[in-house]
């Protein structure tokens, strides 16, 4: 073997080495790039749009981005008398509230065995307080790192909008000019249907939020109108802002009556059960052209695998990976009818 050959191994096997030893870095720079290429074209369609009409797609970009800050700087500043509230009742009737549940549980057949005494409740929590406080802190310190991840995605997406002619260098240094044009029609699909998949995102958030808010004000909960909308803002990641919307709106029916909180949780499940079932099959099935079964999968994976972060990303992904085989699919189609024409 050649010294060439010996050196083309070495390097192919520390290219192996680098890729396995830092694959968690490498995750999340993959994630961070998706992520702004998300944003971006998130926002493209609107600084297009205004482009036209002489508006810079930089001070598109710019004005959006301090819009998204001034929203979610509004959640906050609403939420603060919900919390508030719910903290301040459950300071004072909190224990009360546990002691009544566990006193009314522990008398129904069967359950009874199933929930430790009061002794050893105290105990099993004693012992999990370590254990909580090590997730804590590991939280806390995991702030920065996704803040500067955000940051950095924030600014790629900037770039993705504000620059439609972004990649053309690259295209043209990099990628053979036979080969051009099949590329950018693939990623142009590319690109419709992950707009396609935000703009519908987009649509199922405004549904919870819609049918949330509605829910809780005829039901009287209190704050319900805030928790409604902060919940349907959230639901831009699949099915998080919901579980949010929902322990708040728990939480305030609780301090009024304990029956409105179970009224709040059967409305919960059909208002669930409605967008599972109808709204998002419905947008992913003819925005998208992916099967609910499809996407309640990569929605269960993502969440096994990244968690919260993986939620998001889980369809985006199978948008893209749709895409590359129908690109595959339709070339090895093409490549058979060209082998059947030339035969004949």
């Amino acid at each position: 073997m050649s010294a060439q050959a010996w050196l083309a191994l070495l390097a192919l096997g520390l290219t192996f080495w680098l890729i396995y030893s830092q694959s968690a870095l490498l995750v999340e720079m993959a994630g961070v790039l998706f992520g702004g290429l998300l944003v971006g074209l998130s926002i493209r369609p609107v600084a297009g749009a205004l482009a036209n009409r002489k508006v810079p797609r930089g001070l598109t970009v710019i004005v959006v981005y301090l819009l998204v800050l001034g929203l979610w700087v509004l959640m906050g500043n609403l939420l603060v008398p919900t919390i508030q509230a719910d903290v301040a009742y459950f300071r004072v009737h909190g224990l009360g509230l546990l002691q009544s549940a566990f006193d009314h549980v522990t008398t129904l057949p069967i359950l009874d065995q199933l929930f430790p005494s009061p002794g050893g409740l105290s105990q099993t929590l004693a012992q999990r307080v370590d254990a909580f406080t090590a997730v804590l802190i590991d939280a806390i310190t995991g702030i920065g790192g996704f803040a500067l991840d955000l940051l950095l995605a924030l600014v790629l997406g900037y770039f993705v909008a504000a620059d439609p002619s972004l990649g053309k260098g690259i295209f043209d240094v990099w990628v053979p000019a036979r080969h051009r044009t099949a590329l950018r029609v693939l990623l142009g699909r590319l690109e419709s249907r992950l707009t396609r998949w935000i703009w519908a995102q987009l649509a199922v958030g405004l549904y919870f939020a819609l049918a949330f808010t509605i829910g809780l004000s005829l039901l009287r909960v209190p704050f319900g109108v805030t928790i409604g909308i902060v919940g349907g803002v959230v639901e831009i990641i699949p099915y998080v802002g919901g579980v949010f919307a929902f322990t708040l709106a728990v939480l305030s029916a609780l301090t009024t009556n304990p029956w409105l909180a179970l009224w709040v949780a059967v409305f919960y499940l059909v208002v669930v059960e409605l967008e599972s079932h109808v709204v998002a099959p419905a947008l992913y099935g003819r925005v998208l052209n992916l099967h609910p079964a499809v996407v309640l999968l990569a929605l269960v994976v993502g969440g096994k695998l990244g968690g919260v972060i993986g939620l998001l990303f889980a369809v985006p992904v199978v948008v893209v990976i749709a895409v590359l085989l129908d690109e595959a699919k339709a070339v090895i189609e093409g490549e058979a009818l060209e082998d059947v024409a030339h035969n004949h």
